[in-house]
């Protein structure tokens, strides 16, 4: 049985385990019963909103989502349909974040005794599973109506509108970790002040040459980040235990000391001689070049200083096939 519950407003009801967190509006409950003679399991699901104080049923649709849960998450998994959600504007806000608290219990467990629980969380729409090609910054003037983001609706990503310098501008999440803010505890860096934000990546740019790649991208708040790589036919990015996995490769932050760890922008260099697999404070160079012509796929994964992280869809590059091809082999 697994137990989930959401916050996305204020107000709201408490947990029904022994922790009886308070402030939530949404609760979903999943269980699922082996049958020995069918040789399949079965699932029940409910859901309930939080109305004056106490759960009521609710008709939001909600399911395990067996494929996936065995395939990609490797464990229990509740989705949920948004647009039952958005039938409650007054209980859920569709772009804000999202408060979450979750608990699982076995056959001699129940609701109010749990298994087991994880720590209240947070999580933000969009910075899970989303398509980075729509964020491409140098394809800023084809089919804009597909694509979302700052910097693919603009050809670039500003951050001039950012005053980290005065105590209202630092209520802005860009200005996390800044100095100022850091030193006078204003905005973000205020004391008491809630961290719900999971970054997003806002933009991202993909150079590509015969035998390297480069690939930049920016968030909107301050993060560390690695790109895994993965060869030719990986289309789903999860041949991690195979030779097709060729890889992670760090942000400049990560392995420089010369450069911020959490920045706004970040640089993932895919070339012979350049950082990868940094583990425990040991730095490797990728031993090889990119093979010219050829399609690679990888996902970005990123964090902020709070363990708050986000990661990309599968996504892919295809590498130029010779110098001539190459736009920026010889850019001035």
């Amino acid at each position: 049985m697994i137990l989930l519950v959401l916050e996305t407003s204020t107000g709201g009801c408490t947990s029904l385990d022994s922790n009886a967190y308070a402030g939530f509006e949404f609760y979903f409950k999943d269980i699922w019963n082996w049958s020995t003679s069918q040789g399949e399991a079965s699932e029940t699901t409910e859901a309930y909103v939080c109305n004056s104080g106490s759960w009521k049923k609710a008709p939001i649709s909600i399911s395990g989502n067996k494929q996936q849960a065995c395939k990609e998450s490797g464990g229990g998994m509740i989705a949920i349909k948004k647009s039952d959600l958005e039938n409650y504007p007054e209980l859920y806000d569709a772009g804000g974040d999202i408060r979450v608290y979750v608990a699982t219990a076995g056959a001699v467990n129940n609701i109010s005794n749990p298994s087991d629980t994880a720590n209240v969380g947070w999580a933000t729409p969009g910075t899970v599973d989303f398509d980075i090609d729509n964020l491409d910054i140098f394809k800023h003037k084809v089919n804009a109506s597909e694509k979302f983001g700052e910097g693919a609706n603009k050809g670039y990503v500003e951050y001039a509108d950012v005053d980290c310098w005065t105590q209202t501008g630092c209520a802005d999440y860009k200005c996390a970790g800044q100095e100022y803010c850091v030193a006078n505890g204003y905005g973000v860096e205020a004391a008491g002040f809630t961290d719900s934000r999971v970054p997003k990546i806002v933009g991202v740019m993909k150079e590509l040459y015969p035998d390297a790649a480069l690939i930049t991208y920016f968030t909107d708040k301050p993060t560390n980040g690695t790109l895994e790589l993965f060869g030719p036919g990986d289309t789903t990015c999860s041949q991690y235990d195979s030779a097709n996995f060729y890889g992670h490769f760090p942000d400049s932050g990560v392995v420089s000391p010369n450069v911020r760890d959490y920045k706004l922008w970040h640089v993932a260099e895919i070339a012979e001689g350049a950082p990868y697999g940094y583990v425990n404070n040991t730095n490797k160079t990728y031993p090889a070049s990119l093979a010219s012509g050829s399609t690679y796929y990888y996902k970005i994964r990123y964090c902020d200083n709070e363990s708050k992280c986000g990661v990309t869809k599968c996504a892919s590059f295809k590498t130029e096939a010779s110098a001539n091809d190459c736009t920026f082999c010889n850019f001035v």
